[in-house]
């Protein structure tokens, strides 16, 4: 243990590390075994006839030199530079929709695959071992039914399979409420779907509530924020507004993070109307509720105003309107999305409305709150001077989403990971590499002065040019 910790120290930080593979595709098989017997794994299993993401993980962490002396023995450990045994944690993937009006390969654009997080958890339970707990959750979109993800993409499968072989892994939604599907038909190529908003049981860890006050990114444009709203389907957009007014600046977190030792991030490579891209640091929006307290965008004022492209009112007008038809408040909705059985665009993805532009100036703000929480934030609900937990990233971008993301992106078979322990450093190389020429978010992480989310942006300027290229098709209201 000693050396392991030694030998973190002595890594660089903060580190990343590119994969790119052109032979690089998902396996098929459930659970998703490794193909090979890996002496690392101590419980029996029988391999799969091809996995090469397990394999391309494995990968990635010989080729950090994590845990060097003991690469393959029995002992290898490489997590263990980074999660104690006994640790407690936290795996967030990107499982924002369910498989509707979706077909397979156009799927696998939006939410992170249950390949690349079975092949962590296993080297997540080699490192926190039987003592430590494996939590692996998400908080969607408000109309997505998390037990249709964890069964189309073979999660709860997963989780049982590595059950029985002993792992302490549990997966579970994290939302306190949603809007579930009661009826729904298709007609002329869309689906219309009626829901009705529901409670759940929320996080077996409950919730913490935090006032960043002066130290949000909402304090420095204070005359704005009784415009802020949130793009929640039922619940009072101007909430938003509410939790940011007075000079408090409030956010509620999901106890799953804030209990754990660590976080291992597990995002997906793909575009984002509001932000050009989601990654790391936007991935991280989903261990917040309530949602409808978070800011997305800002109404129209005398100060700002990033709600839809001014260029053309009357359109993005008429579709404000239509957007908010048949809702209840916080009673249920109708929502009419289009099947998109292939790569092809709805009306809507060209329409700017409720901050879906490159004008944004909301939600980098809270995303970069969010992450202030997560690495600082305390069991008392307080800010601390130092980190309170680590935060690892690891990119699946073996199928990747351009276009009209983050809900409808198109598939690139892009054929990446990416690793690391920083998710600014993280998200920069990404976005780089994709050709997201993203600004807000980034630049603006680099800049924090307190509760910092990178230290060393030298080492950002240098590699840039080393990787693998792939130019991703911008969101349309980004063109």
């Amino acid at each position: 243990m000693f050396f392991r910790r030694l030998e973190a120290l002595l890594m660089k930080s903060p580190f990343i590390e590119v994969l790119h593979d052109p032979n690089l595709r998902y396996p098929k098989e459930l659970p998703y075994n490794p193909d090979e017997i890996y002496p690392e794994i101590e419980y029996e299993y029988t391999p799969s006839l091809e996995n090469k993401v397990f394999e391309a993980v494995r990968k990635i962490f010989v080729n950090c030199d994590l845990d060097k002396k003991n690469i393959g023995t029995r002992n290898w450990n490489p997590l263990g530079n980074f999660i104690r045994e006994g640790d407690v944690v936290a795996i967030k993937p990107n499982l924002v929709k369910d498989t509707k009006q979706r077909s397979d390969y156009l799927y696998q654009a939006i939410i992170t695959h249950a390949s690349v997080i079975r092949a962590i958890i296993d080297y997540a339970y080699i490192a926190t071992g039987n003592s430590g707990k494996i939590n692996v959750f998400d908080g969607p979109i408000d109309t997505t039914d998390f037990s249709s993800i964890i069964n189309t993409t073979g999660l709860s499968e997963i989780v049982a399979y590595l059950k029985s072989k002993g792992t302490p892994v549990n997966l579970y939604d994290v939302r306190s409420e949603y809007l579930k599907k009661v009826y729904s038909f298709e007609l002329f190529g869309y689906d219309f779907g009626f829901y009705k908003l529901k409670k759940l049981s929320g996080d077996p860890h409950g919730y913490y509530k935090f006032n960043l006050k002066k130290d949000s990114e909402f304090a420095k444009v204070e005359e704005r924020c009784k415009f802020l709203n949130s793009t929640q389907l039922v619940r009072d957009s101007k909430m938003a507004s509410e939790m940011h007014s007075d000079g408090n600046h409030i956010y509620g977190i999901c106890g799953s993070i804030i209990t754990s030792d660590i976080i291992i991030n597990i995002p997906k490579l793909k575009t984002h109307k509001k932000l050009g891209m989601t990654l790391c640091l936007k991935n991280l929006v989903g261990v917040t509720d309530p949602r409808y307290w978070l800011p997305h965008y800002t109404s129209k004022n005398k100060y700002y105003c990033d709600e839809y492209d001014y260029k053309k009112p009357v359109i993005n007008t008429i579709f404000k309107i239509y957007s908010n038809i048949g809702k209840i408040k916080n009673y249920g909705c109708i929502q009419i999305l289009k099947v998109k059985k292939r790569s092809n665009l709805s009306p809507a993805s060209k329409i700017s409305i409720k901050g879906s532009n490159p004008r944004n100036d909301t939600i980098w703000r809270t995303c970069l709150d969010i992450n202030k929480i997560v690495v600082y934030g305390d069991r008392n609900e307080k800010m601390q001077a130092k980190p309170q937990r680590k935060v690892l990233n690891f990119i699946d971008g073996v199928v990747g989403g351009e276009g009209d993301g983050p809900m409808s992106p198109d598939p690139v078979d892009s054929k990446l990971l990416i690793f690391s322990d920083n998710s600014t450093y993280a998200d920069i190389i990404a976005s780089s590499i994709i050709g997201v020429e993203q600004n807000n978010i980034l630049t603006n992480s680099k800049k924090l002065n307190k509760y910092k989310l990178i230290d060393k942006v030298d080492l950002i300027k240098k590699g840039y040019g080393k990787y693998h290229r792939i130019k991703f098709k911008l969101p349309p209201t980004w063109r």
